[in-house]
């Protein structure tokens, strides 16, 4: 009983959408505020229950380049450098799941998750690690190339 709860409260936050206030309407501060907070709890949410389903690998590089305007975080930058450091097979997957989400990378909508991976590859061959990510670095050339010619 307790779970469905739970869903059902995880559901409805999720498909919770704050509109722009009326820039007509007088707020209090405090208002905005908390607003502020549930949409961060908001989108916290919704991240944590897409990520739910993948392994370690996804969850951290999908993490690390979410599509905001902040920095990767440090900690999931790291778990990708220990994941790429603990084996031949797990240097492979990181390296094929970044050469993923570069190549999604191609819209202008997508130019945060662009730099946030580039940061990403760029940290990983910083720490020693360029021989295991050829996939990815064949990847940039996609991102980095010019967009498909629109008729003119």
């Amino acid at each position: 009983m307790l779970q469905s709860r739970a869903f059902v409260v995880c559901s409805n936050l999720c498909n919770v959408r704050v509109t722009a206030p009326s820039p007509f309407v007088r707020r209090d501060p405090a208002d905005s505020a908390s607003e502020l907070l549930i949409m961060k709890a908001a989108a916290n949410l919704r991240r944590n229950i897409k990520t739910a389903a993948m392994d370690e690998i996804q969850t951290a590089l999908y993490k690390a380049t979410a599509d905001d305007k902040l920095a990767p975080k440090e900690k999931h930058v790291l778990t990708l450098e220990r994941l790429v450091g603990e084996g031949e097979a797990s240097a492979e997957h990181v390296d094929g799941e970044l050469a993923k989400r570069l190549s999604g990378c191609r819209s202008p909508r997508s130019a945060c998750v662009a730099a946030k991976a580039l940061v990403v590859l760029h940290r990983l061959v910083i720490a020693g690690h360029a021989d295991v990510l050829s996939e990815a670095q064949r990847a940039i050339a996609n991102v980095c190339s010019a967009p498909q010619e629109r008729n003119a």
